[in-house]
């Protein structure tokens, strides 16, 4: 009965934070550079305990996405995700296919992504784990990445932005998520290049 009361009020809080999210984004009224600076500074705790030796270039721009993830999600809509997982789970069901965890990785993707190594219980593990979950999104990242004809350009990490945040078209709300994306990658880029002199 618990089990039960829990994935109903899952499936009551989900549209609401989802909406939510979508329009209080972007749309802040603050000029774009000291908006980037907020979403950058909020994503620093959990990004910083999560680091690892990856080539700037990768960390930068897998840890900008991060950071706009982080900003995107709160904390309820992550311990909603989770519970309305773990509950159909336990139920025997299959999970829905929900992006989850710090850096929103739906869990298909994450799937393909770490392959047969990972059961699906493993996955789901992993990716409400936040290191993992965060290493994960720098994986998939770098896997879009090498997909470019030119990895470095700014082209490539357009591409890159847009598959990660799973845009097909092209309208205002994607287009401001890719202004607020690059000037996030530009702080991303400063403060890896000052951490490796």
């Amino acid at each position: 009965m618990k089990t039960a009361i829990a994935l109903l009020a899952c499936l009551v809080l989900l549209p609401f934070l989802f909406s939510e999210r979508e329009s209080g984004f972007m749309f802040r009224p603050q000029p774009l550079e000291e908006r980037a600076r907020e979403i950058w500074s909020g994503a620093q705790p959990a990004i910083s305990q999560c680091l690892d030796n990856r080539p700037v270039g990768d960390m930068a721009l897998a840890n900008a996405l991060i950071a706009i993830e982080l900003d995107r999600t709160n904390q309820l809509e992550r311990l909603v995700e989770e519970a309305l997982i773990r509950t159909a789970m336990s139920l025997g069901f299959s999970p829905p296919d929900l992006s989850v965890g710090p850096a929103q990785i739906r869990l298909s993707t994450a799937g393909k992504l770490l392959g047969e190594d990972y059961g699906r219980k493993q996955t789901v593990d992993a990716l409400f784990e936040p290191c993992k979950n965060l290493n994960v999104a720098r994986r998939l990242i770098k896997s879009y990445r090498a997909r470019c004809a030119s990895p470095a350009g700014h082209t490539c990490r357009t591409i890159v932005a847009r598959r990660y945040n799973g845009q097909r078209a092209v309208n205002q709300a994607n287009l401001a998520y890719l202004h607020v994306f690059e000037a996030v990658y530009s702080i991303s880029v400063s403060q890896h290049q000052r951490s490796w002199r």
